[in-house]
C-alpha cells in the first residue's frame, strides 16, 4: 500500500500507529521501520530487504518505507536509475514471499506506476482531518478537556481554514496557546478575517515553521523561486487558468514554465495534482467571453486543479514587499470578483454546475472579501459579501453569514465616519442580504421590515432606480410567500410584473426574471386556489424560459405544474408534467436535475399508492421504490449528498410505510451518513427524529417476542435521537421541535414513566400556547419527507 498526501500531513504518524496496531492485533509479528531522509538509508533499506528475504525468520512481517519520494528522481537524495531498478525489484520479491507486505509514504504521486507496482498495490490518498479530530487536536493542545460551545463553533470555523492539515493546525493552535484559554470573542474576531494576515501570521509565526518550508522549496533552481509569487494570492488551491488568470500571463507564456514549477513542488509535498471535470460551457465562456454552442453544454473538460500546502501560501505572502502584495491582491479581488458575479449570474440557468465551482472556490472568494473589507471598500464587500454568502448557504455552511455580513456592515459604517460618501446601493446589498438571512432564520416579520424600509428610501430618492426597484419588490412577495400571506406575495408580484415592463424586454436576464415572477406567482395564485390564473402565469413562465433556451428553468416550471397537480391528487396529469421534465434534463444532458425529476415520480406514485388501499396500490409503491433508488444512484455518481440524502429518507419512509421495518431502519441510517458527511444540521435533525420514531414503532410492534433488555436499548437508542433533533430545532427555534417533544413523551410513556411524559406534553402546550397566533408562518409546514 502506498500512502501520499502533502508534507505535515500526516503520513509517518498514521505508518507508525498502523503498524503498532497491526502487530498487537497479530496481524504482523513485526515490523521493520526504514526512512529515506539519507542516500545511506537507501543502501541500509537493500541490505535489511536481502536479510528479510534470505534470513532464518519466517514470521509474517510489515517493512515501512517512510519518504520513499526523497530518493525518487528528483528526489533530495535520488539514486540511480540502477540503484532505483534494484530497490523496485526488490520490493516486489517482498510481496511474493506471501508473508511480507509493504507500506510506503510519499509526498509523490505515481509511485506505483514508477515501480511497475500496479497489479500488486493499492494507492490511499490522505486527506486532511474531520472536524471532529480537529477538534481533538485543539484539546490536546490546549491541555483542556472541554469546549463551551461557542468557541467550539468559532474553533470549527478557524480549523476548516486550514484544510484539515494536522501540521498547520498544530501550528496556528500553538501560535494561539501563548494568550491561554482561546476566548470565544478572540477567536471570533480572529475568524472574520477567515485567510487574511492574521492567519498567515499564525501559520508561519515560529522559526522552526519557516525553515520546514524554506527546506521544502530547495529543490526549486534560483530562476524558478521568483515565479512562486504568481501562487501567493491563492488560498488552499485553484484551477490552473485561474493561476495563470491572475498572474496576468497569457497561457501559453503560464505553459512554458508554470508545470514545470507546480511539479517541482508536487515533489516537494507542498502541491497536489487533481483533475477536476468543469463545464465546458464554463471554462470557455470565462475564459474567452461571449455565448458557447448549445451542443456543449452537456459536456465537461478535465481542468487541472492544483491544491496547495496550507503554508505555502501564508509563507510567499509574509516574503513580499507591499507593493507587490498590494497588486497581486489586487488582481486577484479583480479576477474572483467578476468570477463569482459570473456564477450568481449563470446559477439560474445552470445552477448545479455554477454551485460545484463555487463551494469548490469559496477558500479563494472568502479571500476576495478579506481583501476588499481590508481596503475599506463598501461598494467591492458589498459585492463579494452576496457571492460568498450565497455558497456559504450552497455548502451548507449558512450559519456563517451573519459574522460575514457583520464585518461588511462594520466596513461600510467606518466609510461613512470617514467622511466618504455613503454608497447607497452598497447599502441596499447589504441591507436586502440581512432580510435574506432573517428569512432564513424564520423572523419573516423583520425581514419584511427591513425590505419596506429599503423600498420606502427609493422612493424617497429624485431619480428612480427601477432595477433595484424590482429586485426588492421581488423579494418583498417572497418574504411574504415564505410567511404563508399568499395574497399579498401575489400583490407584491404583481407590481414585480408592472415594473419590470420599464425595463430592456431584449436583455436576457431581464426576460429570465420576468420569466421567474410568472411562476412564483403561478405557485402563490394555486397556494389562493385560483387554479386558471396560476396555470396561465405557469405558461406564460414556460413560454419565456423555452425562448430563452433555459432548460433548468423551463423543467423547473413543468415540475411546479407536476406538483400542482399532485397536490390536488390528480396524479395521472402529475406524472405526465413529470416525464415531460425529465426528457428536457435529459436533452440538456442535466443528470442532476434527471435525478430531481425522477425522485418527483417516485413521490407522485408513492402518493398515488398511499391513497388507495387496492391490489394496484402495490404496484405503485414498487414504481415509487424504482423511482426513488433511480435518484440515488445518479445523486451519488454525481457527488449530491443532499439529494442521495433526501432520496435514502425518503425510501426509509416509504419502507416504513410498507411495514418493512429493518429496510426503513438501513435507509435512515444512511441518510445519517450522508447528512453527517455533508454537515448538514437540519437534514440530521430530521433524521434523527425519522429513526427514532421508526425504533419506539418497532418496539409496539415486536414488543411481545424482544426480550426487556433489547426493549430498553431501543427505546435508549431512540429517545438519545429524539434528544439530539429536539436539541438542534430548539436552538434553531423551529416548531418542528413539538414532533421530536411528542416522541420524546411515547418513550416516556413506554418505560412507565408518567410523569416525565407529562412534562413533554406541556412542553408542547406551551410552545403553542406561545406561538400559535404566528405558527404558520414558520416551517412548521415542511414536512419531514425530503420533498
Amino acid at each position: 500500500m502506498v500512502v501520499e498526501g502533502l508534507a505535515g500531513q500526516g503520513k509517518t504518524a498514521l505508518a507508525r500507529n498502523a503498524a503498532d496496531w497491526l502487530i498487537r492485533t497479530g496481524a504482523f509479528a513485526q515490523a521493520v521501520w526504514l526512512s529515506f531522509d539519507h542516500w545511506d538509508s537507501a543502501k541500509l533499506a537493500l541490505r535489511k530487504v536481502d536479510d528479510i528475504l534470505f534470513g532464518e525468520s519466517r514470521e509474517r512481517t510489515l517493512v515501512v518505507w517512510d519518504g520513499l519520494d526523497q530518493v525518487l528522481p528528483g528526489g533530495r537524495s535520488a539514486l540511480s536509475p540502477r540503484s532505483w531498478t534494484e530497490l523496485a525489484s526488490l520490493a516486489l520479491a517482498l510481496g511474493q514471499t506471501g508473508r511480507i507486505r509493504l507500506l510506503v509514504t510519499t509526498r509523490q504521486p505515481g509511485v506505483l506506476q514508477r515501480a511497475g507496482w500496479e497489479k500488486l498495490g493499492v494507492v490511499q490518498p490522505l486527506g486532511g482531518l474531520g472536524e471532529e479530530d480537529a477538534l481533538e487536536l485543539a484539546l490536546h493542545v490546549f491541555q483542556v478537556r472541554d469546549f463551551s460551545s461557542d468557541t467550539v463553533r468559532d474553533l470549527q470555523q478557524l480549523l476548516r481554514l486550514f484544510g484539515g492539515h494536522p501540521a498547520c493546525i498544530r501550528q496556528a493552535l500553538t501560535s494561539l496557546q501563548g494568550s491561554g484559554h482561546p476566548s470565544s470573542s478572540a477567536l471570533a474576531s480572529l475568524a472574520r478575517f477567515w485567510n487574511g494576515a492574521m492567519r498567515d501570521q499564525l501559520l508561519v509565526a515560529s522559526g522552526q515553521a519557516r525553515h520546514s518550508m524554506a527546506a521544502c522549496l530547495l529543490q526549486l533552481g534560483r530562476a524558478e523561486l521568483p515565479l512562486l509569487a504568481h501562487l501567493a494570492p491563492f488560498v488552499g488551491g485553484a484551477p490552473e487558468f485561474m493561476i495563470h488568470l491572475v498572474a496576468g500571463v497569457e497561457a501559453s507564456d503560464w505553459q512554458r514554465w508554470g508545470p514545470q514549477v507546480i511539479r517541482k513542488l508536487e515533489r516537494a509535498g507542498l502541491v497536489g495534482q487533481e483533475a477536476v471535470e468543469l463545464p465546458a460551457w464554463y471554462v470557455a465562456a470565462f475564459l474567452g467571453g461571449g455565448e458557447v454552442p448549445r451542443g456543449v453544454l452537456s459536456r465537461t473538460v478535465a481542468v487541472p486543479y492544483w491544491r496547495f500546502h496550507p503554508a505555502l501560501g501564508p509563507y510567499l505572502r509574509c516574503r513580499q514587499t507591499d507593493a507587490h502584495r498590494a497588486e497581486r491582491n489586487r488582481r486577484f479581488t479583480e479576477e474572483y470578483l467578476a468570477l463569482g458575479e459570473y456564477l450568481l449570474e449563470t446559477e439560474p440557468q445552470r445552477p448545479y454546475e455554477a454551485q460545484r465551482i463555487g463551494c469548490l472556490e469559496l477558500p479563494n472568494l472568502q479571500q476576495c472579501l478579506a481583501h476588499c473589507l481590508a481596503a475599506g471598500d463598501a461598494a467591492a464587500s458589498a459585492r463579494a459579501v452576496r457571492v460568498v454568502n450565497r455558497f456559504l448557504t450552497v455548502a451548507g455552511r449558512g450559519c456563517e453569514s451573519a459574522g460575514v455580513l457583520s464585518a461588511v456592515r462594520q466596513t461600510v459604517g467606518q466609510a461613512e465616519e470617514r467622511g466618504v460618501p455613503a454608497d447607497l446601493s452598497a447599502w441596499i446589498a447589504l441591507e436586502s442580504l440581512q432580510a435574506e438571512l432573517l428569512l432564513d432564520h424564520g423572523r419573516g416579520a423583520d425581514a419584511e421590515r427591513v425590505l419596506l424600509g429599503l423600498l420606502a428610501a427609493l422612493q424617497d430618492r429624485e431619480e428612480s432606480d427601477p432595477q433595484a426597484q424590482l429586485a426588492l419588490l421581488t423579494q418583498l412577495a417572497d418574504c411574504l410567500k415564505m410567511q404563508g400571506r399568499h395574497e399579498e406575495a401575489a400583490t407584491a408580484y404583481r407590481q414585480a410584473l408592472e415594473l419590470i415592463a420599464q425595463l430592456d424586454l431584449e436583455d436576457r436576464s431581464v426576460r429570465h426574471h420576468r420569466g421567474k415572477l410568472h411562476k412564483e406567482l403561478g405557485a402563490v395564485l394555486a397556494k389562493c386556489h385560483q387554479m386558471d390564473e396560476a396555470q396561465a402565469h405557469y405558461a406564460a413562465a414556460q413560454e419565456q424560459f423555452s425562448a430563452l433556451g433555459h432548460c433548468a428553468s423551463l423543467a423547473a416550471v413543468i415540475m411546479e405544474l407536476g406538483n400542482l397537480c399532485r397536490e390536488s391528487s390528480q396524479f395521472v396529469v402529475a406524472e405526465r408534467y413529470y416525464r415531460d421534465s425529465l426528457e428536457v434534463f435529459r436533452e440538456a444532458g442535466d443528470r442532476k436535475g434527471e435525478g430531481v425529476a425522477l425522485h418527483r415520480l417516485g413521490l407522485c406514485f408513492q402518493e398515488r399508492g398511499e391513497a388507495r388501499r387496492t391490489a394496484e396500490a402495490v404496484g405503485y409503491l414498487s414504481k415509487a421504490e424504482e423511482y426513488f433508488r433511480q435518484a440515488l444512484v445518479i445523486a451519488l455518481e454525481e457527488g449530491d449528498l443532499a439529494a442521495a440524502a433526501a432520496c435514502a429518507s425518503q425510501l426509509g419512509q416509504l419502507t416504513e410505510s410498507q411495514g418493512r421495518l429493518p429496510d426503513a431502519e438501513s435507509w435512515f441510517r444512511e441518510a445519517i451518513r450522508l447528512d453527517a458527511e455533508r454537515g448538514d444540521k437540519w437534514g440530521l435533525a430530521a433524521d434523527y427524529h425519522n429513526l427514532g420514531r421508526l425504533l419506539v414503532r418497532a418496539v409496539q410492534a415486536l414488543d411481545a417476542g424482544l426480550p426487556t433488555c433489547a426493549v430498553g436499548d431501543l427505546l435508549t437508542e431512540a429517545e438519545a435521537l429524539q434528544q439530539r433533533a429536539a436539541s438542534w430545532w430548539e436552538q434553531a427555534n423551529d416548531p418542528l421541535r413539538r414532533k421530536a417533544h411528542w416522541e420524546l413523551s411515547k418513550i416516556s410513556a413506554a418505560r412507565g414513566e408518567d410523569e416525565l411524559a407529562v412534562v413533554w406534553r406541556e412542553k408542547i402546550e406551551a410552545y403553542l400556547r406561545q406561538n400559535l397566533p404566528a405558527d404558520h408562518h414558520s416551517q412548521a409546514e415542511v414536512p419531514l419527507s425530503s420533498d
